[in-house]
């Protein structure tokens, strides 16, 4: 079957407000009462604020101590798309980054959610898009520090709260840059295609090398298919380091 992506990267829009206990959970909420600017996907918030001429380089002066406040602040960002036509495949929102505590909607329905900025989502949409039609995506972002009030913490971490988070430590504040508690979608968005057959999580680690050079791999992996009867596939696996090269299969018995 012939892949199929959509690229949703580009112009977005995006609201914000302080997370008081009045912001009501309705996406509405921040559309009427969230104050609105322009935002690019991949990004972050720090940056569609200086963009918009909200806030000034926060290198400077001491600009960085404006951001603050923002750690306490809800982000949604929003975009319209066009579906593709109906074709009886399935279909999927894919975030390369995503930082980090959001909630996804299509056309106001909710279809996922995330926690961990390191890693790749991925959400089927196939029953919320209009196909051949205009739809709507939302992301919802709340304050990953207002998340954090709710973790039971360990007395000797006390205000260590990013060893909680699955965010860049650096963002809390390191020695490279000051703190930016940071959200919004930091690598690409996409519409893609989904294949009957395919890989969902891969890993790969080293078991052994030896004084020759050789190396002993181990790859673990998940897989899903359409197919009624899990009979006949094979997982095969290649790679190169310099000159060498190898490649293996087995059968992949298990979903």
């Amino acid at each position: 079957m012939e892949e199929k992506q959509i690229s949703l990267n580009g112009d977005w829009t995006l609201y914000y407000a302080l997370e008081e206990p009045s912001l009501s959970d309705d996406l509405r909420a921040l559309r009427e009462k969230g104050e609105c600017i322009p935002a690019q996907v991949p990004g972050n918030v720090e940056l569609d604020l200086c963009r918009a001429g909200k806030e000034e380089d926060p290198f400077y002066a001491d600009n960085l101590y404006r951001f603050r406040k923002y750690e306490f602040y809800r982000w949604q960002f929003e975009r319209d798309f066009i579906a593709p036509e109906q074709d009886n495949c399935k279909w999927a929102l894919v975030f390369e980054g995503l930082n980090t505590f959001a909630e996804i909607f299509v056309n106001d329905v909710k279809v996922g959610e995330s926690h961990n900025s390191f890693i790749e989502h991925s959400f089927e949409v196939t029953g919320a898009l209009k196909f051949g039609a205009v739809n709507h995506l939302t992301v919802r972002i709340r304050s990953a520090l207002n998340v954090a009030r709710g973790f039971d913490f360990p007395a000797m971490l006390r205000n260590d709260e990013f060893a909680m988070l699955r965010m860049p430590p650096s963002s809390f504040g390191w020695d490279i840059m000051g703190r930016f508690l940071s959200a919004g979608m930091w690598r690409g968005v996409s519409l893609q295609r989904m294949k009957p057959t395919r890989i969902l999580e891969a890993y790969y680690t080293t078991l052994d090398i030896s004084p020759d050079g050789d190396a002993e791999l181990l790859v673990r992996y998940q897989y899903a298919t359409d197919a009624p009867i899990l009979q006949g596939f094979t997982m095969r696996v290649s790679g190169r380091s310099g000159d060498s090269s190898f490649s293996a299969s087995a059968p992949a018995y298990f979903v």
